[in-house]
């Protein structure tokens, strides 16, 4: 199963992780606010997806960064492929799924996101998943238009951003109100902030003009951003992880998650 193509031509302006991946392995997912996100993640494809759709069903991630929901997939014997345009971030993937016994068994992809169908030959997916990618591209509404087509007829888009109204309330909260009312949010241009972050209502509309029905939220780090001075429960990581389960998928909580896990299947 395992093949390797050659790299495509990275869009003009999208952000590629090269020089930086061991970085962002650490500042990502090298402590609690990554556990966070997996923990939600996890969750969420296992109750919502995954008691739906066979063993073996295809599964694309594009834009897989470390591999880690990758590889656990391919080791529960679902075809998984998976891509993203930064070389260095592949390495690290690969080398995380040596680790764990399914480097073979997942096809690799060097590939920009909005190249995927043209790589992939028009094949369609049971399940595409593409995590935090969206806010890197220079422009965000080419990303659905590219996750569109590659999604079979029945099959789940399970799509997370970097959620702008949770940016907005944080400076909020903080008395930046001159931040908070600007239009720019976008970090210095060689920090891990990403420049392009979506609302929830922006990334519905781009879903829905491209056919695809959102049927699951929750939000990922709904409460634990926000705590400058923790005390009490907040000082324990295992209760902060419960908290955050408890609270992500509540209509009431969700807006606040630093970023949004969407769920969607065609119209």
């Amino acid at each position: 199963m395992l093949s390797q193509s050659e790299p495509q031509a990275m869009p003009k302006n999208d952000r590629n992780f090269d020089n930086i991946a061991d970085h962002f392995a650490r500042k990502i997912y090298g402590g609690l606010k990554g556990e966070i996100r997996l923990g939600v993640l996890w969750r969420d494809l296992n109750e919502q997806v995954l008691r739906n759709i066979p063993k073996g069903a295809s599964v694309l991630d594009a834009g897989t960064g470390l591999g880690q929901i990758a590889s656990g997939l391919a080791n529960q014997s679902y075809e998984v492929t998976a891509s993203d345009i930064s070389a260095e971030m592949l390495a690290l993937a690969k080398q995380r799924a040596e680790g764990e016994g399914s480097v073979g068994k997942i096809r690799w992809l060097q590939t920009a996101l909005q190249l995927l169908h043209q790589e992939l030959s028009g094949q369609t997916f049971d399940l595409v998943m593409c995590h935090a990618v969206l806010e890197w591209l220079a422009e965000p509404q080419q990303g659905i238009a590219a996750l569109a087509p590659l999604l079979s007829s029945t099959g789940y888009l399970s799509l997370t951003f970097y959620n702008r109204d949770a940016l907005v309330y944080r400076n909020l909260i903080r008395g930046n109100f001159n931040k908070a009312t600007s239009n720019d949010f976008a970090g210095d241009p060689n920090s891990l902030t990403p420049p392009n972050p979506l609302t929830l209502n922006d990334v519905e509309s781009q879903l829905a003009q491209h056919g695809l029905k959102v049927i699951y939220k929750s939000g990922i780090r709904v409460f634990h951003d926000y705590v400058r001075q923790p005390s009490g429960g907040n000082q324990l990581p295992d209760a902060i992880k419960d908290m955050e389960l408890l609270h992500s998928s509540k209509e009431s909580f969700i807006g606040l998650g630093r970023y949004i896990h969407l769920l969607c299947r065609p119209c």
